[in-house]
């Protein structure tokens, strides 16, 4: 028996102590609240803030690692869980597709059969040939309706030559590649300048590693 065919023993699940786990939030939610309203408008304010911030981030990193630590059995009884389902659903998953695929083929050719014939009633009636234009109505397919099928019919599309596509269906969009080049050029203390473009300046903090 491989290890994905194993159950996960009740002993190997590590207990969570969701009152210490309470406490700790209780204890940022007040340091949150101690701290949102203090400044950062020197550099001495931007060290002290840079150093609560790195302790900040080594205490969540060690969150995430007992986080990974309590569900690491469970992901891997839910993975194998997952396949036993997947492997037992395949056949039937299979059968499926291979009736959708048929019916789906059907309820086509009965449309393009019916197209035809509506398409011979109007050049029937066009000449005036009432009868056969009857005819043709009368040998039209009427729409696929099976009894606990539904099926939905669509089209799709793809490009054959993309400079005979009138300009009503065509969009022009603004190469993000190009403009992230132009900017990574930009030199220390300039601005960016595309017409049409606006640029806003955004800043981005996170830790560097470790501080003492």
């Amino acid at each position: 028996m491989s290890e994905q065919d194993k159950a996960v023993p009740a002993d190997h699940i590590v207990p969570v102590d969701r009152q210490l786990l309470s406490a700790w939030r209780q204890s940022w939610e007040q340091v949150l609240a101690a701290y949102e309203t203090l400044p950062c408008e020197s550099d001495d304010d931007a060290e002290a803030w840079t150093k609560f911030r790195n302790h900040v981030h080594e205490q969540l990193k060690a969150k995430e690692e007992e986080r990974k630590t309590a569900t690491a059995p469970l992901d891997r009884e839910k993975r194998a869980i997952d396949s036993w389902y997947r492997e037992a659903r395949a056949p039937a998953e299979a059968f499926k597709k291979l009736a959708n695929s048929k019916l789906e083929a059907y309820a086509l050719a009965q449309e393009q059969e019916r197209i035809k014939q509506l398409q011979a009633a109007q050049q029937f009636a066009a000449a005036q040939d009432v009868d056969a234009a009857h005819a043709a109505l009368s040998a039209a397919p009427a729409e696929t309706k099976t009894a606990g099928n539904s099926v939905r019919m669509s089209w799709t599309w793809e490009v054959e030559d993309l400079d005979a596509v009138p300009g009503t269906y065509l969009t022009r969009v603004v190469n993000s590649d190009a403009v992230q080049e132009y900017l990574e050029r930009i030199a220390d203390g300039h601005y960016p300048h595309v017409p049409g473009l606006k640029f806003t300046r955004a800043a981005s903090a996170r830790p560097t590693g470790k501080r003492k």
